[in-house]
């Protein structure tokens, strides 16, 4: 449903990316977690690099 509702890419770029620092803030990224988030970037089109990079967006957001 999210994935529908939005459409311009920097929009879906920063619901990963936000996505992703929750996932990080929870305690560490389960797996359970990663499929979510490669599920929604799969729904907004994007490949599986963008998760990673995601990922690693939101750890170094944590290191600061």
């Amino acid at each position: 449903m999210v994935a529908r509702t939005i459409v311009r890419r920097d929009h879906q770029l920063e619901v990963l990316r936000i996505a992703a620092l929750m996932a990080h803030i929870s305690g560490g990224v389960s797996q359970h977690e990663r499929n979510v988030l490669a599920h929604l970037a799969r729904g907004f089109d994007l490949d599986s690099s963008a998760v990673e990079k995601a990922l690693v967006e939101a750890e170094d957001i944590l290191k600061e």
